[in-house]
């Protein structure tokens, strides 16, 4: 799932590494692990995360991902999507709740496998081809 953050307000501000995510499903809540990449690419493990500019009214990204098969062929899942990411930024006290429904492929994010969050990347790119 891709989650935007704009800058709502008058000044520049810069964020740099991972924001802090916490899927929740049926009364159990995993935190993210910090990947600088997912099954959709990323950075190179071996350079830090960028420091992204956002001027007002611009943009960041992050992606959140977890699999829907078990992670070994002796594992097992129980397909229990997560229902809901909080979402927090670093070293910022507030948080935001979200849904973790998936649109564009009907159903919510699924839980068979640890979720991870991508560093802040300027602009919606995760996804641009």
């Amino acid at each position: 799932m891709l989650i935007a953050f704009r800058n709502m307000g008058a000044a520049t501000c810069y964020l740099q590494g991972y924001p802090k995510v916490i899927a929740t499903r049926n009364g159990t809540s995993v935190t993210a692990t910090a990947s600088p990449s997912t099954y959709l690419g990323g950075l190179n493990p071996d350079i830090s995360p960028p420091l992204v500019t956002l001027n007002p009214g611009t943009r960041a990204s992050v992606v959140v991902a977890a699999g829907d098969e078990p992670p070994t062929v002796t594992s097992r899942c129980v397909h229990r999507r997560y229902k809901s990411v909080t979402v927090s930024l670093p070293g910022e006290p507030g948080s935001k709740t979200l849904s973790a429904r998936l649109p564009r492929e009907a159903t919510s994010l699924p839980s068979c496998t640890k979720p991870e969050v991508t560093p802040f990347q300027s602009g919606l790119t995760w996804f641009a081809p």
